[in-house]
């Protein structure tokens, strides 16, 4: 939590590095909390890339410091614009920050550590934490400062990549915590896209970085909503089973973007600024977008109906009481968010 809060607050790269280390590394007693096998070489994994990517950010924003001579995120995002070393800088921040975001191919990690960590840490993975990597490129990459053409087709790709490789293998999983960590490297890679965006159309980066930001609540909210509802209707029978299935519709709608919901909200408003964006992706990319929002629908009727079935109980039944509150506020938040930005 203190790495969290601190990596928001931060303001400039030197203590936004030492709070992100500080959720990277305590991160790991969250996946082997269980000190399972599966929960052990989950964690050997999720460490051997921490390392990575630690060593990539360090150099990253080493280099972005010697190149701007500044240390606050302001300064360093206006003068890395232009610096010669821009491109190596943004590759090492698209790897450190890529492996937090679930960037494919970096995603190795989130499959295997959903499943055998605990209930609330997968929660806290999915909804908080894997947010961090994007949080990161937003606040060092030179957004709105000039258009990068490459990078932007760069990261509008691995977003497309992601946001549908991960259904397909996600329509294959059983277990639904894996299938969860599935569908959130799909979202992760329509909030990568988004920053592909924000990449090539400086002049619309402040309306597509609201888009952003709404898509990552909105995801956060549910994903945390449905990662807990595991582990509540892991442990109820009969009545309470059906009562908590049926209420889990509403984070897992909002997923696919329903209408009404945040999810329809969040992917209406980054569909809209694709008229910003280069000629040859004005049609194609409106019809991929709306295209992963169908392959989300098929992903939560996939973890729908693996709950309906009665041996998906796993969670044991104090666990579940614990979980029961919080579960419904982040339920509740699913409703009452989209009802309070139509308001605004």
């Amino acid at each position: 939590m203190s790495g969290n809060l601190g990596l928001i607050l931060a303001q400039d790269l030197g203590s936004f590095y030492v709070f992100f280390a500080l959720m990277s590394f305590a991160s790991y007693g969250l996946v082997v909390h269980e000190r399972s096998a599966a929960a052990l070489r989950a964690g050997r994994v999720y460490l051997i890339l921490v390392v990575i990517g630690e060593l990539a950010l360090f150099a990253a924003m080493t280099m972005a410091m010697a190149a701007t001579d500044a240390i606050d995120f302001t300064t360093v995002r206006a003068g890395l614009a232009g610096a010669p070393t821009r491109d190596l800088i943004i590759l090492l921040a698209l790897i450190g920050f890529g492996i937090k975001a679930g960037v494919l191919g970096l995603h190795v990690w989130l499959p295997l550590a959903h499943p055998v960590a605990p209930t609330p840490a997968s929660a806290v993975l999915s909804g908080a934490m894997i947010k961090a990597g994007l949080l990161g490129w937003l606040r060092l990459l030179p957004l709105g400062e000039t258009a990068l053409p490459g990078w932007a087709e760069v990261f509008i790709l691995l977003g497309l990549a992601a946001a549908f490789y991960a259904v397909v293998v996600g329509l294959t999983q059983r277990d639904p915590k894996t299938l969860l960590a599935y569908s959130s490297i799909s979202q992760m890679g329509i909030m990568t896209l988004g920053v592909g965006m924000a990449l090539a159309a400086p002049h619309a980066t402040p309306a597509i970085l609201l888009a952003i930001t709404l898509y990552a609540l909105h995801h956060g909210l549910n994903k945390g909503a449905l990662f807990l509802g595991v582990g509540v209707i892991g442990a109820c029978h009969g009545k309470q089973r059906r009562r908590v299935w049926w209420a889990l519709w509403l984070p897992a709608l909002a997923l696919a973007g329903v209408p009404l919901s945040s999810g329809m909200l969040a992917k209406s408003l980054l569909k809209a600024h694709t008229l910003h964006m280069p000629e040859h992706w004005l049609t194609l990319l409106p019809l991929l977008l709306s295209a992963s929002a169908v392959a989300t629908t098929l992903l939560v009727g996939r973890f729908m109906v693996i709950l309906a079935k009665p041996h998906s109980a796993t969670s044991a039944h104090g666990a579940a009481v614990k979980l029961i509150w919080p579960w419904a506020l982040l339920v509740i938040s699913s409703v009452v968010l989209p009802l309070s930005l139509i308001h605004i």
